[in-house]
């Protein structure tokens, strides 16, 4: 009988063995997918939106749109919504903004220069001309704080946190992000930075939300949906429709109150 135990004891082991699947293959790499794409000068449809609430209240959110060319530029469509509770803290000299922000505005960036058409730049622009062309690469207000397409973002974000299941969380502070995010560099925020990526079968970015550290009941929320990746271009507007903004003799600021209510 012990005999007998003990062989169905190892047949069985046998098949539970032989029954068990194969290991599944490590998926592929983003921080390597999203280098290969860069090397190509590839690029992607971008989606994203950004709000900022006060002691709860929604102040303002931002949806921007357009294309990416990793190391080349972006061509990207902007508006802004205000909510009713930012109407009361704005002084009567601030109330210009509010057709500069909620107004549709392009900013397209080619290298180090940015052309910025719409409600953000229309008042500055001489009669007949389209596009203001600036000598720096501009950001409009509605540009995420944490751009996950930049050179570094997703290497340093996954750096402690792989990816399971196409899914990967994490937080991280504020200070060592803003080494790979400039727009964070104007933002007096501190703490750490909650957030989720997702990608595709690829291993290519298809969403990214984060949430910043509340400071002074200032809450920020952003969220980056990519789609269509592969060939992208991006290229200047007419040569005919640009003015240069170093020729109107003065600066032309690009209002940004996300990053002036963090500072």
């Amino acid at each position: 009988m012990r005999r007998a135990l003990v062989g169905l004891a190892l047949t069985t082991g046998v098949v539970l063995v032989t029954a068990l699947p194969a290991q599944a293959a490590a998926g592929p790499n983003p921080v390597k997918v999203m280098e290969a794409q860069l090397s190509a000068k590839k690029g992607a449809e971008v989606a994203s939106a950004t709000s900022m609430s006060v002691d709860g209240k929604l102040m303002i959110s931002f949806k921007e749109k357009g294309k990416v060319q990793l190391g080349k530029g972006s061509d990207l469509t902007f508006k802004g919504d205000l909510g009713p509770a930012i109407y009361g803290a704005m002084a009567p000299e601030d109330f210009y903004l509010i057709s500069a922000l909620t107004d549709t505005s392009r900013v397209i960036t080619v290298g180090k220069e940015s052309y910025v058409s719409g409600g953000l730049v229309r008042d500055a622009l001489p009669t007949g001309m389209t596009w203001l062309r600036f000598d720096k690469p501009v950001d409009s207000p509605g540009a995420p704080p944490i751009d996950i397409l930049a050179a570094g973002t997703l290497k340093t974000l996954l750096a402690g946190a792989a990816p399971k299941g196409g899914v990967a969380k994490g937080t991280i502070s504020v200070a060592k992000l803003r080494s790979v995010a400039p727009r964070l560099r104007t933002f007096a925020t501190k703490g750490n930075v909650s957030w989720t990526l997702q990608f595709d079968a690829k291993g290519l970015v298809k969403r990214f939300s984060a949430t910043l550290p509340s400071v002074d009941g200032v809450s920020i929320k952003t969220e980056t949906r990519v789609s269509r990746w592969g060939s992208v271009t991006v290229s200047p507007p007419p040569g005919d429709q640009v003015f240069d903004a170093d020729a109107l003799g003065e600066s032309v600021p690009i209002p940004d109150p996300i990053a002036e209510a963090n500072k």
